[in-house]
């Protein structure tokens, strides 16, 4: 049976501060949400307010990401041994 990859993240807990092993994909996946919502934020000021804002990074990586998930099966990524 394979392993999943866990990433250790710095959670912070009030005064108090730890780590904890997440799943890799719960991680890229709240990077991928986060990107969403911020490339959505920075259209919406820009509809809102005439003027003209950045965001193209945050398109850029869900590009990036999407591009990605395309591009992994043919090189083979998600084959199971």
């Amino acid at each position: 049976m394979k392993t999943r990859p866990r990433v250790r993240t710095l959670v912070f807990l009030g005064f108090f501060v730890t780590t904890i092993r997440v799943p890799a994909l719960v991680i890229i996946g709240l990077f991928f949400v986060q990107n969403v919502i911020s490339g959505l934020a920075t259209l919406q000021t820009a509809a809102n307010m005439s003027v003209q804002t950045g965001g193209v990074a945050y398109w850029a990586h869900i590009g990036g990401f999407v591009f990605g998930v395309i591009l992994a099966p043919l090189f083979g990524l998600f084959r199971q041994d």
